[in-house]
């Protein structure tokens, strides 16, 4: 049970590096296919590299976005229920 615990705790430490650690892995994929398809075409592979650091933008951003969502949820939560201990008798 104890390693079960030690895991689970690991793994919600490590959720939000993982997410990051995608969105930069897409970023790397699509940054080298680039380079191969725009072998010989600068301007051609300025382009498609800017768009892949707008994906990677958008990703991040969806990533922070989940986070706050969730973490506004939780707080939501907390506070119901501080509020219905308050009005108990």
């Amino acid at each position: 049970m104890k390693y079960a615990t030690a895991l689970l705790f690991s793994l919600t430490l490590l959720t939000p590096l993982m997410a990051s650690a995608g969105c930069e892995l897409d970023y790397q994929a699509c940054d080298k296919a680039c380079a191969v398809k725009y072998l010989t075409d600068d301007g051609g592979k300025v382009g498609c590299v800017s768009k892949c650091v707008a994906h990677k933008g958008v990703c991040l951003a969806k990533d922070g976005a989940d986070k706050t969502a969730e973490a506004g949820g939780k707080a939501w939560g907390s506070t119901k229920s501080f509020f219905k201990a308050l009005t108990e008798d």
